[in-house]
């Protein structure tokens, strides 16, 4: 950390996908929202200048899975399930669930017994869930919420489990330096305090409700 202080950038590796458009151009990938306000918030703390890289050559790795020295943030909001109002059985033993690549409540689904099927994004798995590939779909109770609000939803209810999540942010160094992850660290927890963290669920969840209006249009997802 010293080292990208010192040199004005921070270096940056975190999820991106293609998102639904209105343009006729061809879809980029484009970084995930938490990922990206998580960035931001660091690469403030460092007075630096934020620069995306693939995980090879980043100093940082956000949410990716990689071999790196990880420090781990604090817990993300409660997250939900939904399931088809015609759909009997709740219990997750045995049973598929969507979730984004990524997600903080993976580990809660798995202790139940859940069989976990992971997307590159939210949508994604949202998409796979009403195409019928998973029985329950799960995310953070805002942002079901917020479908269910969509006509499209209309046929799915909220489940009355609550899942707990591990940390939702897993940060990696590059290189094993306690002093840096340490850092790292406490900036994750002064992130969670300044509200940072709340901002970036809240966007997640107000991303996901918009980006499934646009697919209500009739426009393409990759």
């Amino acid at each position: 950390m010293l080292q990208a202080a010192a040199g004005g950038e921070l270096k940056v590796a975190l999820r991106s996908y293609p998102r639904p458009t209105r343009s006729t151009d061809a879809l980029v990938n484009e970084p995930d929202l938490l990922d990206q306000h998580l960035a931001d918030y660091l690469a403030g703390a460092l007075h630096s200048r934020l620069v995306l890289v693939p995980p090879a050559q980043a100093q940082l790795v956000i949410n990716l899975p990689h071999a790196g020295s990880a420090a781990r943030g604090p817990a993300a909001p409660q997250g939900a399930m939904l399931a088809l109002r015609g759909e009997a059985r709740d219990e997750l033993a045995g049973a598929e669930v969507c979730v984004g690549e990524g997600s903080p409540w993976q580990a809660a689904l798995q202790k139940e017994g859940a069989r976990l099927k992971a997307y590159p994004s939210s949508l994604r798995a949202s998409v796979a869930f009403m195409g019928g590939e998973c029985r329950f779909y799960a995310d953070s109770r805002a942002a079901l919420e917020g479908l269910l609000q969509l006509p499209e939803w209309r046929f799915y209810r909220l489940l009355p489990q609550r899942l707990d999540a591990s940390s939702d942010a897993r940060v990696y160094l590059a290189g094993d330096d306690s002093a840096s992850r340490d850092w790292v660290r406490d900036r994750l927890a002064q992130w969670r305090r300044d509200g940072g963290q709340a901002k970036a669920w809240a966007g997640h969840a107000d991303e996901l409700l918009s980006d499934s209006l646009k697919l209500a249009d009739g426009l393409v997802c990759h």
